[in-house]
C-alpha cells in the first residue's frame, strides 16, 4: 500500500488557503466575516474549545461566504495544481491511498472519489458539521487500520506531523520543491522545527499569553516614559515581560511550578528578542529622533519570531 497525502505533494500547496485568499480577492470586505473566526483561536488555544468546533467555524464562515459560481471559478483556476499522474496514481487502484486533513467538499474539487481511495475530513455542507471526528481528534493510524490498511509501503509526506503513520512505513519520502527525498537521507530544517511549534497547543498558549503581557508591559512602558528616558522605561518594561513570560512558560509548557533551573536557557533563548528590540527601539529613538510607545508592542511582536528560532534553548517538555 502506497500512502500519500494530497495538501503540498499532490495538490501544490494548501487549497484551503488557495480558497481563502480566492475569497478575499473576489471581494475585501470578506475579511471581516472572519474576524468572527478570533476570539475561537483564543478558546482554542485555552483549551475552551475543540479542534472540531474550530474547524467547524472557519468553514462554516466560508461556504457563508462564497456562491456555487465561484467555487466553480476556484476549481478551474487551481486544478492546474493538482498531480495524480506524477505520483503513479491510476483510477480504481486499490493499493493506492491518499490522505487529508482537508474538508471533503475541497477535495471532492479536484479528486473523484469514486475512482480514487481517499481519507479526508467529512464535512456536511447542509448542517456545517465534521461528519467523522476521529479523523481530526484522534490518531489517524487507527482510522487508516479500520479500513484494512496494516501495512505501508511508501508514504509522501510534506512535513513530519504523521509520525505514527510513519512508524509501520517501511519507506517515508519527504517531498521538498518537487523533488522526492527518503527520510533517512533527509534532516530537519529551521522551518519544520517552527511549524511543529506554531502546531502544538501549548505553544498557542505561551505565545498568546506573552503577546498580552507584552501588551500589559507596554502600558507600563507608557507610564514610565513620562517620568525619565524612554530607553529606560523600555528596559524595565521588558524585565517586566521577561519575568512573567518565564513564570508562564514554566507553569504552562512545563506544567510545573516555579523553578531556578531553566533561567540561563531561557535567558540564552531571549537573547537576540532582547538585541532586536534594543534596536529596534534605538532605531527610532536615535536615529530617526521620535518615539512612540507602540514601538514596543510592535518591536515584541516581530521578536516572537526570534523566539520561535531559538526556543530549542529552553526546555519544552
Amino acid at each position: 500500500m502506497r500512502v500519500i497525502t494530497f495538501s503540498k505533494v499532490i495538490y501544490d500547496g494548501y487549497p484551503s488557503v488557495d480558497l481563502f485568499l480566492f475569497l478575499i480577492k473576489q471581494k475585501y470586505s470578506r475579511i471581516f466575516a472572519f474576524f468572527d473566526i478570533i476570539p475561537d483561536l483564543f478558546l482554542y488555544a485555552f483549551g475552551r474549545i475543540s479542534t472540531v468546533q474550530l474547524y467547524s467555524h472557519f468553514y462554516s464562515i466560508v461556504l457563508d461566504n462564497i456562491t456555487v459560481s465561484e467555487l466553480m471559478h476556484f476549481k478551474v483556476n487551481n486544478i492546474h495544481k493538482v498531480d495524480l499522474e506524477g505520483f503513479g496514481l491510476k483510477p480504481n487502484c486499490k493499493d493506492d491511498l491518499i490522505i487529508s486533513l482537508e474538508p471533503s467538499f475541497i477535495v471532492d474539487f479536484f479528486i473523484n472519489r469514486t475512482e480514487y481511495q481517499v481519507l479526508c475530513t467529512e464535512f456536511d455542507v447542509r448542517t456545517r458539521k465534521v461528519l467523522r471526528e476521529d479523523w481530526l481528534t484522534s490518531n489517524r493510524l487507527n482510522v487508516i487500520k479500520h479500513i484494512g490498511v496494516s501495512y505501508i509501503n511508501q508514504l509522501f509526506i510534506y512535513s513530519f506531523k504523521e509520525t505514527d503513520i510513519m512508524n509501520i512505513s517501511e519507506y517515508t519520502f519527504i517531498y521538498r520543491d518537487h523533488q522526492l527525498i527518503e527520510l533517512r537521507k533527509y534532516e530537519s530544517n529551521i522551518f519544520d522545527r517552527i511549524m511543529y511549534n506554531i502546531l502544538n497547543r501549548k505553544i498557542i498558549t505561551f505565545y498568546a499569553f506573552a503577546f498580552l503581557i507584552g501588551i500589559i508591559t507596554s502600558f507600563i512602558a507608557l507610564g514610565l516614559t513620562s517620568f525619565g528616558n524612554p530607553i529606560l522605561a523600555w528596559a524595565y518594561s521588558f524585565i517586566i515581560w521577561m519575568i512573567l513570560t518565564y513564570l508562564m512558560a514554566t507553569r504552562i509548557i512545563n506544567e510545573k511550578r516555579f523553578t531556578s533551573k531553566y533561567i540561563v536557557p531561557f535567558l540564552i533563548s531571549i537573547t537576540p528578542c532582547f538585541l532586536f528590540q534594543l534596536f529596534w527601539v534605538l532605531l527610532f529613538q536615535v536615529l530617526l529622533g521620535f518615539y512612540t510607545v507602540v514601538n514596543i508592542p510592535i518591536a515584541g511582536i516581530l521578536s516572537y519570531f526570534l523566539l520561535i528560532f531559538f526556543v530549542k534553548f529552553y526546555p519544552f517538555d
